[in-house]
C-alpha cells in the first residue's frame, strides 16, 4: 500500500515515501544518463578531470577553466591541486586527463604545450647562509642547504 486514503486528503504510507525517495532517485540518474548520452553524441566530454601544480599561476588558469565551463555547462569539472610530481603521477596513472605543471619535456608519454614561465624567487633568513649574498650565487653553493619551495 503506497497510498493512505482514510483521510480527507490522500496521503502517502511510509512504503509510499520511501518508494518516492527510490524513484526520485532513479529520475535523477535517469537525466543524467540522458545528458550524458547528448554529450557523446555530440562529441563532448561528460567530465573533464584537471589537477593544478604547486607552481600553476591560479587566476589565469582558473579564468580559462571558468571561460571553457561556461562553453560547455554540461561538463562536469573535477578540479585537484597536487605539489611537485603530484600531477604527473596522476597523469600517467590515468587519474586525470590534463594537468597544469611543469613537465619534463623529453618524457615521450606526455604531450605538452608552454603557457607562460614562472620566475623562481630564492629567499632566505637573514643569517641563514655561512657566506655573502651576492646575485652570483649558485646553484651548486645552495645545494648542501636544506630548501623549502
Amino acid at each position: 500500500s503506497l497510498l493512505d486514503r482514510g483521510g480527507y486528503r490522500v496521503r502517502l504510507t511510509e512504503a509510499g515515501r520511501s518508494f518516492h525517495r527510490k524513484v526520485q532517485s532513479v529520475l535523477r540518474e535517469s537525466d543524467e544518463l540522458r545528458t550524458h548520452a547528448k554529450q557523446l553524441a555530440m562529441g563532448e566530454e561528460a567530465e573533464l578531470r584537471v589537477v593544478l601544480g604547486d607552481l600553476c599561476p591560479l587566476k589565469p588558469v582558473l579564468a580559462l577553466l571558468s571561460q571553457f565551463f561556461g562553453q560547455c555547462a554540461q561538463t562536469r569539472l573535477h578540479l585537484q591541486f597536487e605539489a611537485v610530481t603530484g600531477p604527473w603521477e596522476r597523469l600517467l596513472e590515468d587519474d586525470t586527463d590534463l594537468i597544469v605543471h611543469r613537465v619534463p619535456k623529453g618524457d615521450v608519454r606526455m604531450e605538452w604545450i608552454d603557457l607562460g614561465k614562472i620566475a623562481m624567487v630564492p629567499v632566505v633568513a637573514p643569517g641563514f647562509l655561512p657566506f655573502a649574498i651576492t646575485s652570483a650565487i649558485t646553484p651548486a653553493q645552495m645545494q648542501r642547504f636544506m630548501q623549502c619551495v
